[in-house]
């Protein structure tokens, strides 16, 4: 089981960042809903009721010998006097699931310096996710196909001098390269 973490804003597409890809509210609910993982809202807690996933004072409230020093009393427009930082939020959940095979944060603010945890940007957990580096069996994930059509088993060619190609890198990722087909000239 792995334990997820979004913020909504600019991460969730209710309230994307312009210009970049948003991890859609059907996948933070099918995570929450549909998978063995522990998903949480650290972030705008409207996501928590979108997605129907626990939130902060729920969190704070599986703490309950700490909840004074977390939230405090609740003041007459409904909030509470204190709220803990959202790197506290991570230890917070971290503590509900210490076995946990790992923890992904997806939030537009950089947390990647919070150790023992995966941060994401929207816009690199959405390819990340369809390429299955964080659960290869879920449904979004993407099956391999060859940009020119041609089944590639083993990334070599049938032998055959007219059917010679090369392994191409991906100018934006090392970790991706593409069977390119040359075409034979006649």
């Amino acid at each position: 089981m792995q334990v997820f973490a979004f913020d909504r804003d600019f991460t969730v597409d209710v309230n994307p960042y312009p210009g970049r890809e948003a991890v859609p509210l059907g996948w933070v609910r099918h995570l929450a809903h549909e998978t063995g993982h522990a998903v949480y809202a650290i972030g705008n807690q409207d996501l928590a009721a979108e997605a129907a996933i626990p939130g902060v004072v729920d969190i704070v409230g599986r703490h309950p010998d700490d909840w004074d020093r977390w939230l405090g009393d609740k003041r007459p427009n409904g909030r509470y006097e204190r709220f803990p930082e959202r790197r506290e939020r991570l230890a917070l959940i971290a503590d509900l699931h210490p076995d946990a095979d790992g923890y992904v944060v997806v939030d537009d603010i950089d947390l990647s310096d919070v150790d023992g945890r995966d941060h994401y940007h929207a816009w690199d957990f959405v390819p990340a996710l369809r390429r299955g580096d964080i659960d290869p069996l879920l449904p979004w994930v993407d099956d391999p196909v060859p940009d020119s059509g041609y089944t590639v088993e083993d990334g070599s060619t049938s032998g055959d001098s007219d059917d010679a190609g090369e392994l191409v890198t991906e100018p934006d990722d090392e970790d991706r390269q593409t069977w390119v087909r040359r075409e034979r000239s006649r």
